[in-house]
């Protein structure tokens, strides 16, 4: 891949979000279904667990890791990409995290539309 393409694809991958939060007064058992049907949606698959985070696999590459907690008397949700991977000297594509959020950020207005989402 040219220097141009690999700088073309950082620029493009500097605009995606690769994180998102969210307040629910939705227990956190019902948070986490919310958001792992809406990553399922987006055609991801949940690779395991360990603790209170769970881990949702896009490709060979790309893994999203989910924790959910109570605190107070609402559930605290945070999905994030713990890492942007190289692969063969090139940064991966970010394109389909920052579509993958968005499924899961329309996914969890739909279900409860008084949550606090950012990013």
């Amino acid at each position: 891949m040219s220097r141009a393409r690999t700088s073309a694809r950082k620029a493009s991958n500097a605009t995606v979000r690769t994180s998102l939060s969210v307040t629910s007064s939705r227990s956190p058992a019902e948070l986490t279904d919310i958001i792992a049907r809406g990553l399922t949606g987006a055609g991801l698959s949940e690779s395991g667990s360990f603790d209170r985070t769970r881990f949702f696999r896009l490709n060979n590459l790309t893994q999203l890791e989910l924790e959910v907690w109570g605190e107070d008397s609402q559930s605290r949700a945070r999905l994030r990409l713990p890492s942007v991977r190289s692969q063969s000297g090139r940064p991966q594509r970010l394109a389909p995290v920052g579509s993958a959020l968005a499924a899961v950020e329309r996914s969890v207005r739909s279900a409860d539309p008084t949550a606090t989402i950012s990013s």
